[in-house]
């Protein structure tokens, strides 16, 4: 009997998985980039980093992170863009839309509750970030 509900098992496991084991994988190249950055990194920028991991749903500004680190917001904004590459606004988005895609890959959460979980503040904006940088809606993304 259990032999032959594992066929289905398996498959209905499989259409699942995929979807989060796209989540994960995105998530291990992120680290990964980031583990090989953090070996040049400086530690202002290090610091920033960790700062915006752990307060990811607040509403930060670089003139927060700026005085967590102890740089002016300038000079932050400077450092912070040489290290990553990337703007400070431009890397909090995408920390707060991987952090979205986990949760809709993971979770069975409504957008709503979501998006909120991942730091976005407003609905409109989320729904236009999302389908700017995946090319979805996040209803299709979970599917």
């Amino acid at each position: 009997m259990l032999l032959k509900r594992l066929p289905a098992a398996y498959r209905k496991r499989s259409e699942i998985s995929v979807t989060v084991l796209s989540a994960h994988l995105q998530s291990l190249q992120m680290l990964e980039r980031e583990l090989c950055r953090n070996a040049a990194e400086p530690v202002c920028v290090r610091r920033a980093r960790q700062y915006i991991a752990a307060h990811l749903i607040e509403s930060l500004t670089a003139e927060m992170v700026a005085e967590h680190v102890n740089l002016c917001p300038q000079q932050f904004r400077k450092r912070f863009k040489r290290a990553t590459g990337q703007t400070f606004r431009l890397y909090l988005t995408l920390r707060r839309l991987e952090r979205a895609k986990e949760l809709l890959a993971t979770t069975d959460r409504t957008v709503l509750a979501v998006l909120l979980d991942a730091g976005f503040q407003s609905e409109p904006t989320f729904y236009r970030v999302f389908r700017h940088h995946t090319g979805q809606s996040p209803t299709d993304y979970r599917e």
